[in-house]
């Protein structure tokens, strides 16, 4: 018996559950109704249930994303954070409906959670704006920092182009110079060119970024602009930057060259 449809009818519930994780594997969009029906049954075991949710992300795509917020309605409320992780794994296409809810909801960890999950470059923007009204509450914004880095290198564009724009906004420059140190070396390019800008508080809030990525690499980047900086703000900002980099390569017991004097 090789088809999976027939092995949802069989009375052990894990051969119902690989059924459900060979329909998610298939990709075939046709496979999400039945999923639907499967996650939908009160009857059918918990895991089998919760396995149809997840398979139907793994299909992914718009029709995925609406039998997913299909389930807001039809599953009890002790379903959403499945509801929600599973938006996460469908991806970009996911990424309106998180935002979406996320302000809304009285539980946004696991939003943000799933933010970081779908991977895509257009999640920064609702996580910065979560971020924005999360600074009395460091969990959170902790939470959102992990998302980020979840997201992995498409977010970083989208956060060398926040801190540029919130530039004269301290508290949600700093919030995005601790996000992008996060990143380490991945980041160090980026946040470079920032260092180039005419606008002396973004070449400030660069050297910030640097100093939080703490690598031999962000240090080699400010040294190669120390010489020709004009500006005794910023070039105080390289400076504690470079004590930053300093005690962590210390620690590593690593060896660097160039001194910003």
């Amino acid at each position: 018996m090789n088809n999976p449809l027939e092995w949802l009818k069989d009375a052990n519930w894990y051969v119902r559950w690989t059924a459900a994780q060979a329909l998610g594997e298939s990709g075939d969009e046709e496979m999400i109704g039945v999923l639907v029906k499967v996650a939908e049954d009160a009857e059918e075991d918990f895991r089998v249930r919760g396995r149809a949710i997840k398979s139907i992300a793994e299909i992914g795509g718009q029709r995925a994303v609406e039998a997913l917020l299909r389930f807001e309605s039809t599953l009890p409320y002790s379903w959403r954070e499945d509801i929600v992780g599973a938006l996460g794994l469908v991806g970009d296409a996911a990424v309106d409906a998180l935002a979406a809810r996320l302000p809304k909801s009285n539980m946004p960890d696991m939003f943000i959670k799933a933010l970081g999950e779908t991977k895509s470059a257009r999640a920064v923007e609702p996580l910065l704006y979560e971020a924005s009204y999360a600074f009395e509450r460091n969990t959170l914004r902790n939470n959102i920092i992990r998302a980020l880095v979840r997201i992995g290198k498409p977010a970083i564009g989208p956060l060398v182009k926040a801190l540029k724009k919130e530039a004269k906004n301290p508290p949600m420059a700093g919030f995005v110079a601790d996000a992008l140190g996060k990143f380490g070396d991945l980041a160090v390019a980026a946040i470079a060119e920032l260092l180039n800008d005419d606008d002396r508080e973004i070449r400030c809030w660069a050297m910030v970024a640097l100093g939080n990525v703490r690598s031999k690499r962000a240090w080699d980047a400010i040294c190669k602009v120390a010489y020709r900086e004009k500006d005794r703000g910023v070039f105080k900002a390289g400076e504690r930057a470079l004590t930053k980099i300093n005690k962590a390569l210390k620690r590593k017991g690593e060896s660097f060259s160039g001194i910003f004097k």
